[in-house]
């Protein structure tokens, strides 16, 4: 079976191509004759030489079977790979890059706006200088970027890093959670719409890093495994802490606060939430220390285990508790 090929002037497609060491070339003289398994190198060769820049001479190149250059400067290798404008790259097996500077590279990668980059398996990148790196990574938004298996950059200038990492919805929300940056296999960004107002807040999309870390308001920052940030200006640190409520503050590992305005400091702190674990959310409580509560509107508990209930409660010192307003503090 012939395993050497030589690239040869085709004076029907206008352009050079790949073909079999015995074929004669019609008009300019072969290239080279380079072995199967060389093919790529000349590829790369050739890329790096400058074959797309605009001012060499009108040469198009492909190779693979249905392989095909439409356009002047533009490279195709692949069974099926496409291009249709000038500089640009399909590298792989039904590869698609439709617009000028496209490249896409892996099987069916498809790069189909201006400047987009798809690389790998599966891969999209559909608008204007959107790049997609990973299997089945998808960037579909002005600026976007989108880096792993199967993660998604979906609005404007956003940032999806790890596997699963995702910013946005898309269509026709590409201006929610804009500028949003979910660092973190599973991490996520997206903005609620009934706490954005149209046109002013709800372009600014949040920050999530960490494994399944989540932010899902305006202004929102997640940080931690399992971190949620609900609730717009809402900040949740540490392993599974917990906001939901605007401007509100969680820090600590499995830290929670449910209360408007609320703030939690310490591991299992919460804010909004009695020491049954029922959900109070009133506005303005705010617990500090290791497992501290605090609960029913304006209470305040400091200490560790201290517990702070019903409106303007203060409890002060570890395992202190208040159940008065404005009350004094006893154990």
């Amino acid at each position: 079976m012939n395993r050497i090929y030589k690239v040869i002037w085709s004076r029907v497609k206008h352009c050079y191509v790949v073909v079999s060491e015995l074929t004669k070339s019609a008009g300019k003289g072969n290239i080279s004759a380079v072995s199967g398994h060389s093919l790529c190198a000349l590829v790369c060769v050739l890329a790096v030489m400058g074959c797309l820049a605009p001012g060499m001479a009108g040469a198009s190149f492909n190779g693979g079977i249905g392989a095909t250059t439409a356009t002047a400067n533009s490279i195709a290798v692949g069974d099926d790979a496409q291009t249709t404008k000038q500089y640009t790259v399909a590298l792989g097996s039904r590869t698609r890059a439709t617009d000028i500077y496209a490249i896409a590279m892996g099987d069916q990668a498809k790069a189909t706006a201006q400047g987009a980059t798809a690389i790998g398996s599966l891969s999209f990148a559909s608008a204007l200088h959107s790049l997609a790196v990973g299997d089945q990574a998808q960037a579909t938004a002005l600026n976007s970027s989108a880096y792993g298996i199967l993660s998604k950059a979906l609005s404007w200038h956003s940032v999806a890093i790890g596997n699963e990492a995702s910013v946005g919805k898309g269509d026709p929300d590409q201006a929610s959670s804009q500028n949003g940056i979910a660092i973190g296999n599973g991490a996520n960004v997206t903005v609620n719409p009934a706490t954005a107002t149209p046109g002013i807040n709800d372009k600014s999309g949040g920050i999530a890093i960490g494994h399944s870390a989540t932010t899902k308001d305006i202004n929102t920052v997640a940080l931690g495994t399992g971190t949620v940030g609900q609730g717009a200006q809402a900040v949740a640190i540490g392993r599974n802490a917990h906001t939901n409520g605007n401007n509100t503050v969680a820090i600590g590992n499995n830290t929670e606060v449910r209360s408007t305005n609320g703030f939690a400091l310490g591991n299992e702190a919460r804010a909004g939430i009695d020491e049954n674990d029922h959900i109070v959310g009133r506005d303005n409580d705010q617990a500090f220390g290791s497992n501290a509560r605090a609960w029913g509107g304006s209470s305040m508990a400091f200490g560790n285990n201290a517990k702070a209930a019903n409106g303007g409660a203060i409890a002060m010192g570890n395992g202190s508790q208040s159940r008065r307003g404005l009350g004094r503090s006893h154990r």
